[in-house]
């Protein structure tokens, strides 16, 4: 996937984590004329995947045009607890 991608470049050193990120938000909706996405500025949609990291990295909450959209249940579950 996409996101995985990222991780991996950054891990063997293809790309910094930033460039690497660049490269499936800002770059891919540029590619696709998705002008209001790709980056977290004022007027852009706000869309936002929070990520697990590790070794296969998961999504646990996504937020799409400023309203959460996705929220794994083991995180819910951990938000709840605290």
């Amino acid at each position: 996937s996409l996101l995985h991608a990222v991780y991996r470049l950054a891990r063997n050193g293809s790309a910094s984590f930033d460039d690497a990120l660049a490269l499936v938000t800002k770059n891919a909706a540029h590619m696709a004329k998705l002008d209001d996405r790709g980056t977290l500025e004022i007027g852009q949609r706000g869309d936002i995947v929070l990520v697990e990291p590790g070794p296969l990295p998961r999504i646990v909450a996504t937020i799409a045009n400023g309203k959460l959209a996705y929220v794994a249940p083991d995180a819910l579950q951990r938000i709840r607890a605290k």
